[in-house]
């Protein structure tokens, strides 16, 4: 299980790699969101993601909508850092399906609270196996919202998307 940590300022970055790291994360960290997406499709033990709100080019806010329109991205929970006094931006990003936020400076202790209960939350992965795409598809759309969803058409691949990704359940058609 990683945290993937989104955040331009590398001095912000360290204590957040750190204080993870002494509560036994491991940690991907990225100083932009085009970086952070590109980690995200190629990395999928990402638990969890941290991230800054203000960024240049693209911000934490450009992330979240990233996270909506990507499917397998859905199911990973955001939080939303900023140092900003003011309360729009917090608003906003939980107006953007951010799970939470930090306002920064924060301590160590209130950061790993927030992650621990981020990830207490972490959803479930159902694979469904079905040779019917029509089935998959309506399976999918009414467990997505609650659940992270995973499908295979076949039993091999089925055999081979759990060698590489964890599920804690699957749902089986067992006829041709």
């Amino acid at each position: 299980m990683s945290i993937l940590v989104v955040e331009d300022d590398h001095i912000v970055q360290r204590i957040i790699k750190k204080t993870l790291e002494r509560n036994g994360y491991d940690v991907l960290l990225s100083d932009s969101v085009k970086e952070a997406v590109n980690l995200m499709k190629t990395n999928s033990t990402i638990e969890l993601i941290i991230s800054d709100i203000m960024m240049p080019e693209a911000d934490g806010f450009d992330l979240l909508r990233i996270r909506q329109s990507f499917k397998k991205f859905r199911r990973i929970p955001i939080l939303m850092c900023t140092s900003l006094g003011d309360k729009d931006p917090v608003a906003k990003s939980l107006s953007f399906d951010a799970n939470d936020y930090l306002i920064k400076p924060f301590k160590a202790e209130m950061l790993m609270g927030m992650v621990k209960k981020l990830l207490d939350k972490a959803w479930t992965t159902i694979l469904i196996v079905d040779d019917d795409k029509g089935i998959i598809d309506s399976l999918d759309t009414m467990l997505s919202d609650s659940y992270n969803i995973v499908s295979a058409g076949t039993g091999e691949d089925a055999l081979d998307l759990i060698q590489e990704q964890a599920v804690d359940l699957i749902l089986l058609d067992i006829e041709n």
